[in-house]
């Protein structure tokens, strides 16, 4: 079910609940036409453990949460995203506890932002942060820090491809 309003070049949009057999997705948010601006919450859920179609041939097994907000102009916005799994298997891969941060601003033409993971990785610890920049030429990696049992890599660079 989802309501939606418009008044003045506004729309509301709330309720917005739509479910599946492993998905759910849940939004409430504006979009205001006259200012080219909107701004939407959302909280989503996928669960694919025990089912035959999700194999780790095709589809990742296990299950993740996601909720995130996405606001400003249609030209120039940002993003907040925050993703967690307690059990993900991703081919030969088994990720456990997994959480994700991403916040990124001056989408989508040049976005700038930071990137945190947190979790296990066939049960060792895992743990990557960075900021990034892309100018729409170079992207651009800063305090990058990637932290694996036996690995604490830092650095910063520039990649243009």
């Amino acid at each position: 079910a989802a309501r939606a309003v418009m008044m003045d070049r506004i729309v509301t949009l709330g309720g917005v609940h739509l479910k599946g057999e492993h998905a759910q997705l849940n939004a409430d948010g504006w979009l205001n036409l006259s200012k080219s601006a909107f701004d939407v919450a959302y909280d989503m859920s996928l669960n694919f453990t025990g089912n035959p179609l999700s194999t780790e041939e095709n589809l990742p097994v296990g299950d993740v949460k996601i909720r995130g907000k996405i606001s400003g102009g249609f030209q120039d916005f940002s993003a907040q995203v925050n993703l967690s799994s307690q059990s993900l298997k991703l081919k030969i891969l088994d990720v456990k506890g997994l959480e994700v941060q991403l916040e990124a601003k001056g989408l989508p033409q040049k976005p700038a932002g930071s990137i945190r993971v947190k979790g296990a990785v066939m049960d060792q610890p895992l743990k990557v942060d960075t900021d990034f920049a892309w100018s729409g030429k170079t992207l651009v990696l800063r305090k990058t820090r990637v932290h694996l049992p036996g690995i604490d890599l830092r650095a910063s660079l520039s990649l243009t491809p």
